[in-house]
């Protein structure tokens, strides 16, 4: 799918870990920098900027499938299967590399234009009943069904600079329970 083989991890973190000792152990991260790039709430980062610096890249999709050329400039590429993620197995993860590893192969049961073209569909019928979901004008990051209110039911995360507390960020601090969202699942 994304790279030549693919293994199921018990999760997102799991695949992580693989993939930075996967690089480790080529000596890639002795003798280069090594990136990993999140697509936060389903909005697609740039990676062909770090491509073109020489980095090594880790592309984390779990809350991104879908989008063009994802992918396509990582190293290795990760996903995170948890619930209320963009592909929702209850647990667990996948790593695609074009590497060999000792790890159980798994197949990618998912049909990620037909997954997609659910979850547009449903966030359409939102939009089309009025919701403003944050994101519309931008593709796929309206898929994650957050809007503003100012009565939040949950929170869509924690900001690291709440989590560490070592400097400030008054634009996210701006936006604090005024979000909420709608899981939109096929």
């Amino acid at each position: 799918m994304y790279k030549t083989h693919t293994y199921i991890t018990e999760s997102g973190t799991q695949a992580l870990e693989i993939a930075l000792k996967t690089l480790k152990s080529k000596n890639v991260i002795n003798n280069a920098d090594t990136i990993i790039i999140p697509h936060m709430f389903g909005i697609q980062t740039p990676v062909l900027p770090f491509y073109n610096k020489g980095l090594n890249i880790i592309e984390d999709l779990s809350q991104c499938h879908g989008l063009p050329e994802l992918g396509k400039y990582a190293n290795i590429v990760v996903s995170s299967t948890n619930k209320s993620k963009w592909l929702d197995n209850g647990s667990g993860g996948y790593i695609f590399l074009d590497q060999e590893l000792n790890l159980p192969k798994a197949s990618f049961n998912w049909s990620i234009k037909t997954k997609y073209n659910n979850r547009k569909n449903k966030a359409q019928e939102l939009l089309n009943a009025g919701l403003d979901l944050i994101g519309k004008n931008k593709p796929n990051s309206w898929l994650r069904g957050m809007y503003f209110t100012n009565n939040p039911k949950r929170k869509p995360y924690t900001p690291l600079h709440e989590i560490y507390g070592k400097f400030d960020c008054p634009i996210v601090d701006s936006y604090s329970n005024k979000i909420d969202w709608i899981s939109i699942f096929d």
